[in-house]
């Protein structure tokens, strides 16, 4: 008997450690396509960094913590570009990185993938800003004062407890 709870405890113990916690910068540090990485505040996860694929200009992004819970896990996060309108390949591009985010840190369903990427292209020229939901996660695109567009990604929920196991950290 005595063996038996031990080996469920184990069990529930590498369960809650492998839920999918990791720190903002480290995941940017992770993907490929991510270069000049630059920290402006870990404590408040700020980071700057150009997000590219060979052959192109790259996208200068602006990522922030926009909202935390009080176990300092991220419930939204601002995504900054420094021009807007967007041309058809920096569309692409923040696409590409913004889904990555959904799916790290907003343990969204890989299959919203698409609908997502089609979303966020067609905001190019959109009104001032627009927002949808993707199941739990709510995008919204705005078209900042200062030629700038923000892509905001915002879940309700409790980061780490199901469904949402998988979260980032500042």
């Amino acid at each position: 008997m005595k063996r038996h709870v031990f080996l469920t405890a184990s069990a529930l113990a590498c369960a809650t450690a492998s839920a999918g916690s990791i720190s903002v910068g480290r995941f940017l540090a992770g993907l490929p396509n991510v270069q000049n990485l630059g920290i402006i505040d870990r404590i408040e996860s700020e980071y700057a960094f150009t997000y590219r694929h060979p052959n192109s200009a790259g996208l200068n992004v602006n990522l922030s913590g926009a909202s935390y819970t009080n176990q300092n896990r991220l419930n939204a996060i601002e995504l900054s570009l420094g021009k807007d309108p967007l041309t058809l390949t920096e569309r692409g591009l923040l696409g590409e990185v913004t889904v990555a985010f959904a799916l790290k840190c907003f343990n969204i369903n890989p299959a919203r993938k698409a609908d997502m990427l089609a979303w966020l292209s067609a905001q190019n020229t959109a009104v001032r800003g627009a927002s949808r939901a993707f199941g739990p996660l709510e995008l919204e695109y705005q078209h900042g004062a200062e030629a700038n567009a923000i892509v905001t990604l915002r879940r309700n929920g409790v980061p780490g407890q199901a469904p949402w196991i998988n979260f980032c950290t500042p």
